[in-house]
């Protein structure tokens, strides 16, 4: 018996009235090399703190997937692939924490609200992490409830 390999793209599962088909045809005609944009969302606090550090080290789950499924180019710069959690947990690790919640031992906080309350200062504009501003979403101007 012989295996044949079976290489698809994401256009397989894009409905063919669907905006996205007209999107995609678009990207390859004019970027036919660089391919498109992924974007990861996480939502749910108390999921994001029990993945805390996988979703901090998620690069390292990604890389050399560029020639084998599910085909995920390395990213080219830190501006093409920024994870918010990785960036906290360097700043927690060097510099412990801007909110003054006490950390454990893994040098994140404690818990899920001290967590909320740390990534907020964290991604605050003119913050350690205001880069990462933009890329958090939370549910009203106290920056106490992630959305």
């Amino acid at each position: 018996a012989m295996n044949l390999s079976v290489e698809d793209t994401e256009r397989s599962f894009v409905p063919s009235d669907s905006y996205l088909t007209s999107y995609l045809n678009t990207a390859d005609e004019y970027y036919p090399t660089t391919g498109i944009d992924v974007f990861f969302v996480f939502e749910d606090s108390a999921k994001l703190y029990e993945n805390r550090a996988s979703l901090a080290s998620l690069d390292s789950r990604l890389e050399g997937k560029s020639t084998l499924p599910p085909y995920i180019a390395e990213p080219t710069s830190e501006d093409k692939y920024r994870n918010v959690m990785a960036g906290l947990s360097a700043y927690l690790s060097s510099s412990g924490s801007i909110s003054g919640v006490a950390l454990g031992d893994d040098n994140w906080p404690t818990s899920e609200e001290d967590f909320v309350t740390e990534l907020s200062a964290f991604t605050s504009i003119g913050a350690a992490g205001s880069q990462y501003a933009l890329d958090v979403s939370f549910a009203d101007e106290s920056r106490s409830t992630l959305e």
